[in-house]
């Protein structure tokens, strides 16, 4: 399965901008048919193409808080380079929950579920990783976190992963974790400590987790649902009744404002790597005559219509249609899986320094 969903990368080439206009005209070539039905004086002209320029611009930073999906990976590209993606996400303590004193602490996951996202490679071995957030998690004073925002973690992985992934199963996948920490969730449940007398105390104690790719291994970039039902910290324990009774807790994942994708890219080697600034552009015409859209590093198209006003010479003419004819890169990316949607915004939308 490689390159499923080419939302993340598209180029653009060979454009064209159509324009249809009507106009009235005194000229003796007059229809001559139907005059009883339209006005004779009325014709229809189509004007083929006006040429457009294309630039790719990157934005400083984009909004990634209260992220329904977790990505997770690595990827590279000859003609943009690399992304590598993390998420970050806070647990809360369990709405109910009975843990009695003589249960028993058999084991701890994280639970995880495809999204059915992926972009990249995915016949190959994906590396997973997840660590404790060690700093307090906060938003910026903007109400937002974004692709640059980070939080200091510890080295030390909880759990890994490693597998074969089917990003189109809605599969479980479980990533065992550490049972020190294990063990100390549930015996502070098990004796009602202070770190779970309630739901701040829990987050003073808890701060957070944070999902890692092996950047060294993966060749893919992976979405799993980031919202309660799909992702939790889960605890297998059984007691001993009449029989061996076995349940589990889940502490599922806050949805909130603090959950984020941490999207990095490396544009080196790349036609585009001196794109480093919002305020500059580079045009086609020194990136090969292409252009570059790629979600979640900032790099966005610009598109301009130099000739778009000699559209103003039309005399006595109406425009009533125009048309946009978007080419991707053929033979550099798969067009069956070329994105169903792209969005077009006007450029002094983008907010400048």
């Amino acid at each position: 399965m490689i390159n499923r969903l080419q939302t993340v990368f598209m180029g653009l080439s060979a454009l064209f901008f159509g324009i249809l206009y009507s106009c009235n005209s005194q000229s003796d070539n007059l229809l001559s048919i139907g005059n009883n039905f339209i006005d004779p004086s009325t014709r229809l002209t189509k004007v083929d193409t006006f040429g457009i320029s294309l630039s790719t611009i990157i934005m400083d930073s984009l909004v990634t808080s209260d992220s329904k999906t977790a990505l997770i990976g690595y990827y590279f590209d000859d003609s943009t380079g690399s992304i590598s993606s993390k998420s970050f996400f806070q647990i809360s303590l369990p709405d109910n929950y009975s843990v009695e004193t003589d249960d028993i602490y058999d084991s701890v996951a994280l639970v995880l579920r495809h999204s059915s996202y992926y972009m990249g490679d995915t016949n190959q071995v994906f590396s997973l990783s997840v660590h404790r957030v060690l700093d307090d998690m906060e938003v910026y004073d903007d109400g937002y976190l974004y692709n640059t925002s980070s939080f200091n973690y510890n080295d030390i992985a909880l759990g890994t992963l490693n597998y074969y992934p089917y990003p189109d199963r809605d599969d479980e996948v479980l990533i065992k974790l550490n049972d020190i920490l294990g063990y100390d969730l549930f015996e502070k449940l098990k004796n009602d400590e202070d770190e779970v007398s309630s739901s701040d105390d829990f987050l003073d104690y808890f701060k957070g987790l944070v999902l890692i790719p092996d950047n060294s291994i993966n060749k893919a970039v992976i979405g799993f649902g980031m919202v309660d039902s799909l992702l939790s910290l889960r605890l297998y324990c059984h007691r001993v009744e009449d029989e061996l009774i076995e349940f589990n807790v889940d502490f599922q994942v806050i949805n909130n404002s603090l959950r984020f994708n941490q999207i990095i890219s490396d544009k080196s080697n790349t036609s585009i790597e001196n794109l480093v600034e919002q305020r500059h552009a580079m045009s086609s015409g020194s990136t090969g005559n292409v252009s570059y859209v790629k979600g979640g590093t900032g790099l966005m198209t610009t598109i301009s219509f130099p000739w778009l006003k000699s559209l103003v010479e039309i005399n006595d003419g109406s425009l009533f249609r125009a048309e946009l004819v978007v080419y991707p890169i053929i033979g550099d990316q798969n067009i069956d899986f070329i994105p169903e949607k792209v969005s077009f915004i006007r450029r002094w939308k983008i907010q400048y320094p």
